[in-house]
Formats: C-alpha cells, sequence, structure tokens
C-alpha cells in the first residue's frame, strides 16, 4: 500500500489543500474536478485545442435542472501531490462562483482510502496495492 500524506490548510474548516500555489476543495458532491479559470487549466498544462463548450447541472449549490455552461479542458497529466491522473477532464465554468481555485472531485478518491484529521490538518491517502 502507497500512502501520501498532505497538509490541510489549518485557517479553513473545509478540506482544502494547495496545489502548487493555488488552493483546492475536496468536495464530495463534485462529480468531476473544477478549475476557476483558463488561466488555471493551462497553468496545469490543459490543452487549449481540446476545450469542448458544455453544460453541467448541481455544482455551485444550484439545483439540478439549472445547467451552468462552461467549457471542459483535457489535462494531459494532473497531478494530486504524488497521485497523477492521465487525460482528466476538468469543468471551468462561465460565471465561477468559487472561493477556491480549484475544486477536487471526491470521486477522484474512488477505490482508495482517505482519512480527513482536521486535529493535525492532515489528509492521508493510501493506494491499495
Amino acid at each position: 500500500m502507497r500512502t501520501f500524506v498532505y497538509g490541510l490548510d489549518e485557517e479553513n474548516t473545509r478540506p482544502i489543500i494547495l496545489l502548487g500555489n493555488n488552493d483546492a476543495l475536496f468536495d464530495t458532491g463534485a462529480s468531476f474536478p473544477i478549475c476557476r479559470s483558463e488561466q488555471l487549466a493551462k497553468e496545469l498544462g490543459g490543452a487549449e485545442d481540446e476545450k469542448l463548450n458544455g453544460l453541467t447541472n448541481g455544482i455551485f449549490g444550484v439545483a439540478a435542472g439549472k445547467p451552468i455552461s462552461g467549457i471542459y479542458y483535457r489535462i494531459p497529466s494532473f497531478t494530486l501531490k504524488d497521485i497523477i491522473y492521465p487525460q482528466l477532464p476538468m469543468f471551468i465554468p462561465n460565471k465561477p462562483n468559487m472561493s477556491t481555485s480549484y475544486i477536487i472531485s471526491a470521486s477522484m478518491l474512488y477505490g482508495m482510502l482517505c482519512e480527513f484529521n482536521f486535529v493535525d490538518h492532515q489528509v492521508k491517502i493510501s493506494i491499495p496495492d
């Protein structure tokens, strides 16, 4: 089993880590990762020629049935510290209403053991062999 430990933002009560110089919220309600801007997606290595216009429901507290417009970028190699996600689709809303730079979908942790420790301000992610 491989285990990775990440520091949580001590100033926040929500599970937020740093990705480079930007903050990222772990969100159990998100179906896919979300980025605040095209510029941030490009910093992650997003390929502009692979962006697709799209709609999605149920983000930013908006009930299903009220679509949010935006674009999908494909990030060739998204790295969550030590965990690599090849060809990761990421949604960028046209009118972002985000308090963090990124929203990391908890579904990205499927098949892993994940422990949020708000006392020691850590998240531990273990990948079974």
